[in-house]
């Protein structure tokens, strides 16, 4: 059987908003030896519908019924069922340009990469910004530590990768994690020694105007899940990462506590900071300080009243 050359995995949830556009900018690529998988994750609007009538047009699609259980679950269908030699995600919501998958393709195979990452672009209200991703070194743990730190997207949707390493690794996505379940797969792929190269140019246009996405809507659930993410990070790494880890940990302290929906018991539990901690971090602002040490000091109440100070 014909190996197929690209793999695009589109996890689909009541996008129907969007998913023509998604599904027609994959259709109009320039390359041509491509699948798509779309992964309907029990929508309840026309996603699924508007994804059969694709199907029935187009035989390099194929379409995915499932009962909902998280993007992690789509995703991990869609890698289940491809059967390209690379793969790449698409998000429902998101579009990208013509030449995406020619261009990466071609650096792919060049330089005989397993995972090539690309610059995006970051499209809110109509605005377009271009998104540089190079970093200052292609080795593995650098990649991750990067990725950690935020000085690259952990996303899957501009990274170019050798399908039959999740095979190979046992790699897989993490079930009922659907915040930075990308992050988690790049956790386990960038902890062997794989080849990676950087392709200084933007292709995928990442739409944040959503306003229904989970990262747009902060909730105390959403808090508790990026907890989640905190504790698997460090089930998945080596005491080597700590501080990178820690330095994640305190993000999503800080966001629930700006967000004034951290409950007082976990503002105390979950990563506990003396003092001298908060005052010589490099991951607080002045003003987020400021409230930290005054809920230290037992004015908890007060600190909450002045976290709005924080994100103003």
């Amino acid at each position: 059987m014909r190996l197929i050359k690209i793999s695009v995995i589109v996890p689909i949830y009541n996008a129907e908003k969007y998913l023509h556009r998604c599904i027609d900018s994959i259709l109009s690529q320039s390359f041509k030896d491509f699948e798509v998988l779309l992964i309907d994750d029990g929508s309840t609007d026309n996603s699924g519908k508007i994804c059969n009538n694709y199907a029935a047009k187009d035989a390099r699609i194929r379409v995915f019924h499932k009962k909902n259980g998280g993007v992690s679950t789509a995703r991990e269908l869609g890698v289940q069922q491809a059967k390209g030699e690379y793969s790449i995600h698409v998000d429902a919501d998101d579009w990208i340009e013509c030449h995406m998958l020619e261009k990466m393709y071609r650096k792919a195979k060049q330089e005989q990469l397993d995972m090539l990452i690309a610059d995006f672009y970051h499209d809110d209200k109509g605005k377009s910004i271009y998104i540089k991703q190079s970093g200052l070194s292609t080795y593995p743990d650098s990649v991750l530590k990067d990725i950690l730190q935020n000085k690259l997207f952990g996303s899957l949707w501009h990274k170019l990768i050798r399908h039959n390493l999740y095979k190979e690794k046992n790699i897989h996505f993490i079930e009922n994690i659907n915040y930075c379940e990308d992050v988690l797969v790049l956790v386990q792929l960038l902890q062997q020694p794989i080849k990676i190269g950087f392709l200084n140019e933007a292709f995928y246009h990442y739409n944040s105007s959503n306003s229904n996405s989970i990262t747009r809507n902060y909730k105390l659930d959403t808090y508790y899940m990026r907890k989640q993410y905190v504790t698997i990070l460090m089930e998945l790494l080596p005491m080597t990462y700590e501080p990178f880890i820690m330095q994640v940990a305190t993000l999503v302290k800080k966001e629930a506590f700006t967000h004034k929906i951290l409950p007082k018991n976990e503002f105390y539990n979950f990563m506990p900071l003396t003092i001298a901690e908060i005052i010589h971090s490099k991951n607080l602002g002045r003003k987020c300080k400021m409230c930290y040490i005054l809920a230290y000091l037992g004015l908890y109440k007060l600190s909450m009243e002045l976290s709005s100070l924080i994100r103003a």
